[in-house]
């Protein structure tokens, strides 16, 4: 089993979610890694993003699909 990486670009204020889970870091560019992942199989994470824009918390969800050993780049087109 091989890791993967996902390169998320997204406001430098915003939250970041993986799977339901809020993951911790700041700044425009994010690197999540995942699990081992068995070779062959494509595995999805649900991303999402919320930022405070105006007093109004906007979010925006993003289903990610993935392989060992793949990394990939993915951003937050309606948020930045």
């Amino acid at each position: 089993p091989t890791a993967a990486s996902l390169v998320i670009s997204l406001p430098a204020a915003a939250k970041l979610y993986v799977d339901g889970q809020l993951v911790a870091g700041d700044g425009t560019s994010r690197r999540f890694h995942t699990p081992p992942l068995a070779a062959g199989q494509s595995f999805y994470y649900e991303l999402k993003a919320e930022l405070l824009v105006g007093g109004k918390v906007e979010a925006e969800d993003l289903k990610v699909v993935i392989r060992a050993g793949d990394t990939k780049d993915v951003a937050f087109g309606r948020l930045t």
